[in-house]
């Protein structure tokens, strides 16, 4: 994660496989990869919890923060019997924050158009 030296919000988030992320001030986490999709969990202040799967070039709110997914990369393929934690701190997503300003408390921002895929 990359911070500005005044202390001002990080303009872009790495979301590393198995490690909480700080966005805003809400944490996001890895639940699950399909690529290139990625599903994040977004556990805000106050309790208040969501998952979704997100696409390079989603939005998502965290933190009373728009963030926009830039890039997505599937974890390393390991063995069955691979122990826990050898995929290391991968990371699975790159989300970068869109404007300066937040979202306002009771506003919802305008949603991306999810993409669907179309089974034969």
């Amino acid at each position: 994660m990359t911070t500005a030296d005044s202390g001002a919000l990080p303009t872009r988030v790495r979301v590393r496989l198995g490690y909480p992320a700080a966005a805003g001030a809400a944490s996001v986490t890895v639940v699950g990869v399909d690529a290139p999709r990625v599903c994040l969990g977004v556990d805000e202040p106050g309790g208040r919890r969501s998952t979704a799967w997100y696409a390079p070039g989603h939005v998502l709110t965290a933190g009373g923060v728009r963030w926009r997914v830039v890039r997505t990369s599937p974890p390393p393929r390991l063995a069955p019997d691979a122990p826990p934690g050898s995929a290391g701190d991968h990371v699975v997503a790159v989300l970068v924050r869109i404007g300066g300003q937040g979202v306002s408390p009771g506003s919802r921002p305008p949603r991306s158009r999810p993409r669907t895929r179309e089974t034969p």
